[in-house]
């Protein structure tokens, strides 16, 4: 009902912010309550005239009364009029009491009653609030235009009989009254819009942001565009109804006139400096906010943060001064997150999420370049740490070539271990604690990850260097020690050499000039005396070095099956460096004992001869330390022999060269750890296992392994016997080419087939079982394709003049015709065996498998032909 009203009032703005009615009737007291309440409720409109009617209104005072009659000539004559028109004075002085209080009482509601409630505590986008305002006056200008004006032009029909200036001057009080009314009703509708900023329960709340812009944070929009948008309105809305004709301008045909309803500039200016008063006055609550914001995180607009960070790189801090650093701009980054989404404000919505996320950034910036620096830093650790590492490795695994390279070598070697190492140990400590710190604020790309597993590694991994590197110590250590010796021994060996050589020539010379012969006997005793000495260097240091050899070297290397068949003869065992070799072992325990025998005679002998310094020793004493140097070396290396020999066994079972992984495995389970051997595997190691306990289980293994690995040998055996079998193709008497070796490859086939037959019938045939179901397979296809040759290769023969004749081909097309395709695969044949003549490829192949099957079938078909033929010629010819 009040909408209705207020349209035909013709206010401009929209429902959420109009003006209370502009046209109002008051010339009845009833009119206005009748005309605007609907007939369905003239109930309520009868109750409320009788309340009306008995509300107390008070009399009117007689001095009123009496200074009525006293405004009344003559009253005294005529007392019956007077007392009528005090009558009518009085009920109209009832009247409009009654009136007053029905304004009173029944006013039009103010415009917080009339307001469309939908949008109340929303917030508007300010471009859609002006313009639907706008756009809602205009639609009221074309209402009252279209609608209400036409109505007031029907009022004026009823006085077209008026005519000259009376008719003119009528109509232009009519336009001025018009001109009035249009604008107070712009005047209301102006002053209501600016009223509505400033009371705070009827303001509108408008959609604006805070954003971080190169020159800080701001207001977007900003608040002088929010004022201009506002301010705008009221500009726009004092353009409406600047196109509604005059009175006179309708009923004549004269040019068209309007009514003027252009506001007063004062009164527009005064309505906008209001305007701008009530929103400068509302935007002071974000604006503090604004403030609070800005100065708070100031430190990340102006830029003196990151010069600060750089500064505090370039001072080279350490990794927990930088953690410290990045942990109080990490709070920065959760101190922008703190920052509300939104904050309302009497005016404004304000939307902070724009801005929290921009300074979220530019705060995770900053502290990504601390983050970046704690990384870096920690990379330059790891891979100084590494470089250190690596360094001692490439020294430690480095051969020294002479004693005093060896000494600096031991030296540098026993400062690492001592000192270096402990210093590394503390670093890659520090590098774990830094790596757990990371682990939660940083995720490492590949290569670092690499790296810090490679630090963290080194402790083990340099572990087995220093193992290596004292063994290179003590080989090179022997080995200045054997060179030294040698080069001792080698000096006398050859000052003897030599003498002898001298002798010889002095000899010579005598028996050019027929002297007589000089002995040397003393030269001779030399010799004799000093060769058991060589023998006896020779053979230790033979033995130091291959025991060496074994021992440290390659575990993968030793070979039991080699060693029981390697050669006999001392001087000739190249294998010694590479394999253990018992009958090497064998010898020299024979030759030591000999030696051994050869020093106790002579020792006796001397005795004998009255030397006092062996006299007193015991010869046969069982503790090696009492005998001579000789004797002492010769029993300290038959005891050294002796108890190497006590390996054999843990080399026969573990060097097998059939062991599988699958074997090593359950060797693991029973001692319960890996025992697979690597690269980096000797028979020391392996010695330090102390596996004696588990041999007899170990051994029923390795024998399983040999037996399985036979059986693997003679599946390879068999494969590799037919790489070399070839298919043999020669000429016959007719200049076929035909298969020459069916027999030999025949009996090969049968000879593998029943190898095969053997091998599955061990039980230890499991773990081949695939592979040799698939070798028994391809030995099937080639026994067939073998069939299949033979007999296609013998038809062929066979058939091939037959179908060569005309007259066969004229009275046996059918059968002419299958023989040709059985010659075109026949040739195929023939190519592909010529390309491939190993048996096993070529008639292991699908296509030429096909074409023998294939030429199998058709030459039944040929032969079927061939019966019905032969029988229709046995008719047609009887014998």
């Amino acid at each position: 009902m009040q909408k209705k009203k207020s349209n035909q009032d013709g206010g401009f703005l929209p429902n959420y912010v109009s003006s209370s009615k502009v046209f109002r009737h008051s010339d009845s007291l009833c009119i206005p309550i009748r005309n605007t309440i609907p007939v369905q409720d003239s109930v309520s409109v009868d109750c409320l005239r009788v309340c009306i009617e008995r509300a107390w209104i008070p009399s009117m005072d007689k001095s009123m009364l009496d200074n009525i009659i006293k405004l009344v000539p003559l009253a005294s004559k005529h007392p019956l009029s007077i007392e009528n028109l005090l009558e009518e004075v009085k009920k109209d002085f009832k009247n409009c009491l009654q009136r007053g209080t029905l304004q009173m009482t029944l006013s039009f509601p103010e415009e917080s009653d009339q307001m469309n409630t939908d949008n109340r505590g929303k917030s508007l986008d300010l471009d859609s609030f002006c313009g639907n305002i706008i756009s809602e006056s205009e639609k009221n200008e074309e209402l009252i235009i279209n609608d209400w004006y036409p109505q007031i032009l029907k009022v004026f029909a009823d006085f077209q009989k008026m005519r000259g200036e009376r008719q003119t001057r009528f109509h232009n009080c009519a336009s001025s009254l018009l001109s009035i009314q249009l604008r107070g009703l712009l005047m209301k509708n102006i002053s209501k819009y600016v009223s509505i900023f400033r009371d705070r329960r009827k303001i509108p709340r408008i959609e604006m942001e805070l954003v971080l812009s190169e020159n800080g944070i701001s207001f977007q929009p900003s608040v002088n565009e929010v004022i201009n948008m506002l301010v705008s309105v009221i500009y726009e809305m004092n353009k409406l109804l600047r196109e509604v004709p005059t009175i006179d301008s309708w009923y004549s045909e004269g040019a068209s006139q309007f009514v003027q309803v252009g506001l007063n500039d004062d009164f527009i200016s005064e309505e906008v400096k209001s305007l701008k008063n009530a929103i400068n006055n509302w935007m002071k609550e974000p604006e503090t906010h604004h403030r609070l914001l800005s100065d708070r995180f100031e430190f990340l607009i102006n830029g003196t943060s990151k010069a600060k960070i750089h500064d505090f790189i370039r001072k080279a801090p350490k990794f927990e001064e930088i953690c410290q650093e990045y942990k109080s701009y990490k709070l920065f980054v959760d101190q922008t997150q703190e920052i509300s989404s939104l904050e309302y404000f009497t005016l404004v919505r304000l939307d902070c999420e724009n801005l929290r996320k921009s300074l979220g950034q530019a705060a995770r910036k900053l502290s990504n370049l601390l983050l970046k620096n704690v990384v870096d830093t920690y990379r330059e650790e790891n891979q100084v740490i590494c470089k250190t590492f690596e360094k001692i490795e490439k020294v430690a695994l480095q051969s020294p070539q002479s004693t005093k390279e060896m000494i600096e070598f031991g030296e540098f070697m026993l400062n690492v271990k001592n000192k270096k190492m402990i210093d590394l140990t503390e670093e890659i400590e520090h590098s774990k604690k830094h790596l757990l710190y990371l682990i939660d604020v940083h995720v490492f790309d590949p290569h670092d990850i690499e790296l810090n597993t490679l630090t963290l590694g080194w402790l083990v991994k340099i572990r087995p260097v220093f193992e290596q590197n004292t063994e290179i110590i003590e080989d090179c250590k022997a080995k200045f020690e054997d060179n030294l010796q040698k080069k001792e021994v080698r000096q006398i060996q050859n000052k003897l050499k030599k003498l002898d050589e001298t002798i010889k020539w002095i000899n010579l010379e005598e028996a050019l000039f027929k002297f007589p012969q000089t002995t040397y006997s003393e030269v001779e005793n030399m010799n004799i005396n000093i060769d058991p000495y060589c023998r006896l260097f020779t053979t230790v240091l033979k033995w130091q070095k291959a025991e060496k050899k074994c021992t440290d070297g390659a575990f993968l290397d030793l070979d039991a099956s080699q060693i029981e068949n390697s050669i006999n003869e001392f001087m000739e065992q190249v294998l010694l460096f590479t394999y253990y070799n018992p009958v090497l072992i064998k010898f020299i325990l024979s030759e030591m004992s000999k030696l051994q025998k050869l020093f106790k005679l002579k020792f006796k002998q001397q005795a004998l001869d009255g030397d006092s310094k062996y006299a007193k020793m015991n010869l046969e004493d069982s503790n090696p330390m009492n005998l001579p140097p000789p004797l002492r070396i010769s029993a300290l290396t038959i005891i050294q022999i002796k108890s190497f020999q006590k390996n054999i066994q843990l080399i026969t079972c573990l060097c097998n060269p059939g062991l599988r992984k699958r074997h090593w495995i359950r060797m693991g389970s029973i001692i319960g750890f890996d025992i697979t051997p690597n690269s980096g595997s000797s028979l020391r190691k392996m010695l330090c296992l102390n596996l004696e306990q588990y041999m007899p289980e170990l051994e029923k293994i390795s024998n399983m392994a040999t037996r399985e690995h036979g059986l693997e040998l003679t599946l390879a055996n068999m494969k590799t016997e037919w790489e070399s079998n070839n298919l043999e193709l020669m000429s016959n008497d007719r200049g076929h080419k035909i298969l020459s070796n069916f027999e030999s490859i025949q009996e090969l086939i049968d000879d593998h087939t029943s190898k095969t037959e053997t091998v599955k019938g061990s039980p230890y045939f499991r773990p081949f079982k695939n592979e040799v179901e698939s070798w028994e397979n391809d030995l099937k296809t080639v026994h067939d394709s073998l069939s299949s040759l033979e007999i296609v290769q013998k038809n062929y023969v066979n058939l091939e003049s037959f179908f060569s004749k005309d007259e066969i081909i004229s009275q046996m097309p059918l059968e002419s015709q299958l023989f040709k395709n059985v010659k075109s695969n026949w040739i195929f044949v023939l190519e592909h065996i010529y390309s491939t003549p190993q048996v096993m490829k070529a008639l292991n192949k699908t296509e030429v498998i096909n074409a023998l099957n294939d030429s199998t079938s058709l030459l039944e078909q040929i032969q079927e032909g061939l019966d019905l033929f032969t029988d229709q010629k046995c008719v047609t010819f009887p014998s």
